[in-house]
């Protein structure tokens, strides 16, 4: 993806300054790993700092990630503190949490798109929908190992859609007698034409058959670039949000989700490679290691 992955601390300089204890095991670098499918792990990315700052048994609270440009496209140390970066921390964290689930997790092979039926339910009481559709997901999620991520959208005319995407594995998926092809979103089966050569571009859109809220569309998706094109998708609706949160999320997730592997060490930051990156009087170089 050629991103760099940027150390941002919610209380930087209380986090990075305090007395340390000696029993806290600090290092200076942290390596993240995807599965290789194969049962093992490959590094992606590195972050370097210019001193000890990561404590793998509470590393969530003192490193942070947000993405910024392509380290190569970085000239100049970049500072997160500088006006106009900061408020994207938490919305950044949130998508890169999600690509690295995507990454992690080949099997959310399926777009999903899920909406309320206004004559079931009060399509404008999130808590109410919520509770419903809680109840289903974490019954498949107990019977049938489902693992989803799902991001919450707010209608323009009212009501809440849910965007996301889960293992077909795990649903109950029907024919609902619609093709998406090219840039037609849904035509009839039977009003469908393909010309010769063009049958790679029809996708199947299925229903989820025992779906609680209403409405459901779910669309299977493979080929080598699937991982990539699921996070451009999720990408597409928590971006539509403007970078806030519906009832404090930006999206739900469950299931077994495999999560990337984190390990620590301690590297000099002189001799390390990446695009620095400046945090008031620390520093950090990042370098990616394998382009997704």
């Amino acid at each position: 993806m050629g991103k760099v992955l940027i150390p941002v601390f919610d209380d930087p300089m209380k986090e990075l300054c305090r007395p340390k204890s000696s029993g806290e095991v600090l290092y200076t670098s942290c390596t993240k790993f995807y599965p290789d499918g194969s049962g093992g792990w490959y590094p992606v990315k590195r972050v370097v700092f210019d001193r000890p700052v990561y404590n793998p048994d509470r590393w969530e609270k003192l490193q942070r990630y947000i993405d910024l440009e392509d380290p190569q496209s970085v000239a100049e140390p970049v500072n997160v503190a500088e006006p106009g970066r900061f408020w994207l921390k938490s919305f950044n964290r949130a998508r890169q949490a999600c690509f690295d689930y995507l990454m992690c997790n080949p099997d959310l092979d399926t777009f999903l798109t899920f909406t309320v039926d206004p004559e079931a339910f009060d399509r404008n009481s999130y808590a109410d929908i919520v509770h419903f559709l809680g109840q289903w997901l974490s019954n498949r999620v107990r019977r049938n190992g489902l693992k989803y991520i799902l991001v919450p959208e707010l209608h323009d005319k009212g009501g809440y859609h849910f965007h996301g995407i889960a293992n077909a594995s795990a649903l109950k998926l029907v024919d609902s007698g619609y093709r998406k092809f090219k840039k037609y979103n849904a035509v009839r089966l039977d009003k469908l034409y393909v010309p010769k050569g063009d049958e790679k571009y029809v996708q199947v859109i299925y229903n989820v058959a025992d779906l609680p809220l209403g409405f459901s569309t779910a669309i299977k998706i493979d080929g080598e670039s699937a991982q990539t094109k699921i996070s451009k998708y999720i990408w597409k609706y928590m971006t539509k949000q403007g970078g806030t949160k519906i009832a404090g999320r930006y999206y739900l997730h469950g299931g077994d989700l495999v999560a990337p592997k984190l390990v620590y060490s301690d590297e000099s930051f002189e001799e390390s490679e990446g695009a620095v990156v400046c945090y008031g009087g620390t520093a950090c170089k990042v370098e990616t290691l394998n382009k997704i």
